[in-house]
């Protein structure tokens, strides 16, 4: 006896439930040898950092009046 259910010829998929495995490649990539481009890449402007802090600050604000006021309401 099978699991598989009694289906229908007109109602199966036009596409395989399995598709076949792909190859996988196994060579790795190359590593960068100029370094030139990853400083530039790891380097903020001023203004960024502090736009950055201003939103994580701004975030952890709405979070903490957003806990204030389900405690407020028990």
């Amino acid at each position: 006896m099978t699991h598989r259910p009694s289906v229908p010829p007109g109602s199966t998929a036009p596409y395989p439930a399995h598709p076949a495995p792909h190859a996988e490649s196994i060579q790795a990539d190359e590593p960068a040898t100029d370094s030139g481009e990853g400083e530039q890449d790891t380097k903020l402007s001023g203004s960024s950092k502090i736009l950055g802090a201003a939103v994580g600050i701004g975030s952890a604000a709405i979070v903490a009046a957003l806990l204030y006021a389900r405690q407020r309401r028990t």
